[in-house]
């Protein structure tokens, strides 16, 4: 005789089984959340320190710090008082002068009457200092550039002499307007290495509202702060 289920129990039976039955689906990978990691400056990062661990100034520059944020602070040797932002180069100058109470030109008789030979071999503008300390050097081998050029100072050897122009973005920077990083008398003159004729040369002085740089006699006793290029 053939057995029939009623259909109720046919319908418990299939509830059973599919309840029992194991959920092989894998779980889902839950979602972890990151911090994006900064681009920009952070209140834990200071120039100096990116200095001291290797960073170059334009790749400080690039970051977001200001060239403000950047001059002043110590880098190759000296303080950084230039940046080319197009370049990456760039301007430090010794972080003490070189020499003092020196003159331009030390041949003959260091008097007001006495007339110099002019050299006519320097320039006035920005990255022509070293050009014009080489020059002077070889007319002028006994000379102060002469003792610049063949100087090696914090670990470097290619030191001279700034321009007229190189020198009023040194001291509108490093001088008392700026971070006066440069001497610590104020009306420290310092030399520069672009001559006017055959009896001036331009200097510049630390003081107040400096920047235009003023030619004087070549005999003048004055101070030396090398520079160098980055």
């Amino acid at each position: 005789m053939k057995n029939v289920f009623p259909p109720f129990i046919i319908l418990i039976f299939i509830f059973s089984t599919s309840c029992n039955k194991e959920d092989s689906s894998p779980e889902p990978t839950p979602v972890v959340a990151t911090t994006p990691t900064p681009t920009g400056p952070t209140s834990s990062d200071t120039v100096q320190d990116l200095l001291d661990n290797g960073s170059t100034p334009i790749e400080i520059f690039n970051q977001g710090y200001t060239l403000s944020e950047i001059y002043c602070k110590t880098y190759s040797g000296g303080y950084i008082f230039y940046l080319d932002t197009i370049s990456g180069k760039g301007l430090v100058c010794s972080t003490s002068d070189f020499m003092n109470g020196v003159t331009w030109d030390p041949t003959g008789t260091p008097t007001q009457d006495f007339t110099y030979v002019y050299l006519g071999v320097t320039d006035t503008a920005i990255w022509s200092g070293q050009q014009n300390t080489t020059s002077i050097a070889l007319l002028r081998p006994t000379s102060p550039f002469a003792s610049v050029e063949a100087l090696t100072l914090a670990g470097y050897n290619d030191w001279f002499i700034a321009s007229k122009n190189e020198s009023i973005l040194m001291f509108n920077v490093l001088g008392v307007d700026g971070c006066n990083l440069l001497s610590t008398g104020l009306n420290e003159v310092y030399w520069t290495s672009s001559e006017l004729n055959n009896i001036a040369a331009y200097r510049m002085i630390n003081y107040s509202g400096v920047g235009d740089g003023s030619a004087y006699q070549k005999h003048s006793e004055y101070s030396i702060r090398p520079i160098r290029k980055f």
